[in-house]
């Protein structure tokens, strides 16, 4: 499977919609066929995915400022270190 096979085939799935506002970037995640809420681990692929997405392609190292999610989540430092964010969650 080449990369653009690769994603086609992850757009069918999820989709990413991405919003700014106040100088701030907001990105929220739809999965497309789902019937119960998307995994914990694919949600956090999915962040993690796109700030080294973006950090290399902007070639700036990309610090969010926080991670909003809408499932219960443990309070760690956990993603914040991973995610190179200012504040936890």
């Amino acid at each position: 499977m080449n990369t653009a096979q690769y994603f086609a085939l992850w757009r069918a799935i999820e989709e990413l919609n991405i919003s700014e506002r106040d100088g701030e970037c907001a990105v929220t995640v739809e999965w497309l066929h789902a019937t119960e809420p998307a995994p914990r681990i694919a949600v956090d692929v999915d962040f993690a995915s796109l700030v080294e997405l973006g950090t290399r392609g902007s070639g700036t190292r990309l610090t969010p400022l926080r991670m909003d999610v809408a499932r219960p989540a443990p309070r760690t430092d956990a993603h914040a270190a991973l995610f190179r964010m200012r504040d936890p969650l």
